[in-house]
Formats: C-alpha cells, sequence, structure tokens
C-alpha cells in the first residue's frame, strides 16, 4: 500500500484531502506543520507528499528545496490557495510534481496520483 502525506497546518484541508483520499487504496500520513512533516518524511518515506506551501516553520517551498538538494526523489505536490503566477513558477522550478490550487477536487487529485499507477473512478 502506498503511503501519503498530506502537511497542511489548516485542519479543514487535512479532513477534505482525507475525504478525497478515501478513493485510493492508500495509507495516509498528516502533519500541520512543516517540522512535523519532514519528521514523518524522514521515518515513513511515504511515496507522495502533498504540501501546503504556507505552514508554521518550514514551508513546502523550504520542504521541497531540502528534499532537493539531499537527491531525494519524492513526488511532491504543493498545494496552496495562491494563484500568483511566479509562485507556481518557483515550485515546478524546484521539482514540484504538481501545483493544486485550493479548492481542488478529485479530478486534480486523480492526475496527480497517477504518478502511482493510481487512479478513481470519476463520474
Amino acid at each position: 500500500m502506498k503511503k501519503i502525506l498530506i502537511a497542511d497546518d489548516t485542519a479543514e484541508s487535512i479532513i477534505i484531502m482525507k475525504l478525497l483520499l478515501r478513493h485510493f487504496p492508500v495509507q495516509i500520513l498528516e502533519a500541520q506543520d512543516g517540522n512535523e512533516a519532514w519528521e514523518k518524511i524522514e521515518k515513513y518515506q511515504p511515496d507522495l507528499s502533498f504540501l501546503d506551501i504556507h505552514m508554521p516553520y518550514k514551508d513546502g517551498l523550504n520542504i521541497l528545496r531540502d528534499l532537493k538538494e539531499q537527491g531525494n526523489p519524492m513526488p511532491v505536490a504543493i498545494t496552496s490557495s495562491y494563484r500568483e503566477q511566479f509562485i507556481i513558477d518557483s515550485c515546478i522550478n524546484l521539482g514540484a510534481l504538481s501545483y493544486l490550487k485550493k479548492p481542488f477536487g478529485l479530478w486534480e487529485l486523480n492526475r496527480v496520483l497517477q504518478v502511482l499507477g493510481l487512479s478513481a473512478k470519476i463520474y
């Protein structure tokens, strides 16, 4: 079973992601700040992480940058309410698999999870 990390400082965002992910055969890990996310990445080696761009202690961009510097190939999808193109470009340039603009739905999530060979029926 694939492990997915959801890192977001907003409890509602984590709940929504968990509801969307129930359509997929995955184990869900949660983190509510950047430090907790980094600890879970190191301890559990998730197959994919969804990182909020803005979190306390360490934001999603910093985590993505650190992963790249370490040569960690784990796919990362950045989640955010920010819609500015320069932020999206920064994430992609750092190696993000995807940039999901909140709110997003099952369709967008399905596209990201295809990298793990997972997909859900979307009606």
